[in-house]
């Protein structure tokens, strides 16, 4: 989903985006980037998680936060320290649907910030899928209201 997050976003065109990984990742994200740079001409900046500095510099200036990992799937881990803090327009987003609310959104919210799950996501890939498939359009508002009311 990350890799799909990026595209759209340049597609989009953003001007700035900013990828924290675990430091034992950066070898691995690395080639993406750069495929991706190579295609598009967008340089995406990686950065270490670990880098708490850099961290709260970048989410200083940005108007989105992604969290594209798993974390948070257990209810009870976060994939941002605690102890960085929000731009009061800062919209923050987590893939993850179950649980409903995750850490990463408590927190998010408990300092002013809009923050969306990715219900949403979900539902609109299964709509384009069920397009693809059936010719036919999904109902998507009644089954958003079928979702919410199973996941809250």
């Amino acid at each position: 989903a990350a890799k799909s997050i990026l595209a759209q976003a340049i597609l989009d065109g953003v001007s700035q985006i900013s990828v924290f990984v675990r430091s034992v990742s950066t070898e691995k994200t690395r080639p993406y980037l750069d495929k991706l740079q190579e295609r598009t001409g967008f340089k995406v900046n990686l950065y270490a998680l670990e880098d708490t500095s850099e961290l709260q510099s970048r989410i200083a200036e940005s108007d989105l936060l992604v969290n594209a990992t798993s974390v948070g799937m257990d209810g009870q881990s976060s994939p941002v320290p605690e102890s960085i803090n929000l731009p009061e327009a800062l919209l923050v987003a987590d893939i993850i649907y179950q649980p409903f609310e995750t850490p990463f959104l408590k927190w998010a919210r408990s300092q002013g910030n809009p923050a969306v799950n990715g219900l949403g996501m979900l539902l609109y890939q299964a709509a384009e899928a069920f397009q693809l498939w059936t010719g036919k359009e999904m109902p998507t508002d009644e089954i958003w209201q079928s979702l919410t009311e199973k996941y809250k």
